[in-house]
């Protein structure tokens, strides 16, 4: 699915290019057509057919195929986030261990001292309820202890949009796939 995902997004990209290639093909064509060159005007016939179509939305499984395939993390553990029972600004993540599941819930304090910590492996259910806004996870990306995957950058200040715009540019320069959120 992360190879349909970076389709997707190339297609986006050569979609706008194009535009901007088109663009500057109708200034040149102006410019040229006092030298008569027998292919300043020409313009290809289906310009219809190129125009971008809309998409075919996602289906519920390929959005979840797709925020699996782009948030890939370890395959072992995953984190949920947890607010304390006694301090309602004391927040943060935490592995999911089968034994704290649903059905048996206790304190984090008791899960960090358990001597066998089994933890559960991230669900398309777990994802699925992520994407509903359900519940929160979080994925561990450092992948066999060397490998990271992704990076998700938070960008909160008055001048986000130049500080995406400029990472933006920097990821295609080097060939990185980005996907901006807003």
């Amino acid at each position: 699915m992360s190879k349909l995902a970076d389709l997707i997004f190339q297609r986006d990209r050569l979609r706008e290019e194009l535009s901007k290639i088109e663009k500057e093909i109708s200034v040149l064509t102006q410019k040229t057509s006092s030298l008569n060159l027998p292919f300043a005007h020409e313009t290809p016939n289906d310009t219809d057919q190129q125009k971008p179509s809309n998409s075919t939305p996602l289906t519920p499984q390929q959005k979840i195929s797709l925020f699996y395939d782009l948030f890939k993390g370890r395959s072992d553990v995953f984190a949920e986030r947890w607010e304390s029972f006694y301090d309602t600004q004391k927040a943060g993540y935490s592995p999911i261990c089968v034994k704290r599941s649903a059905e048996f819930r206790r304190p984090y304090s008791f899960c960090k001292n358990c001597p066998d910590k089994r933890y559960k492996s991230l669900t398309t259910k777990d994802i699925e309820q992520h994407l509903l806004g359900n519940k929160t996870v979080g994925t561990y990306p450092l992948v066999n202890g060397r490998y990271c995957p992704f990076a998700v950058i938070d960008l909160d200040e008055d001048d986000w949009r130049n500080d995406a715009k400029a990472i933006l540019e920097c990821a295609e320069k080097f060939g990185i796939s980005a996907y901006p959120e807003i």
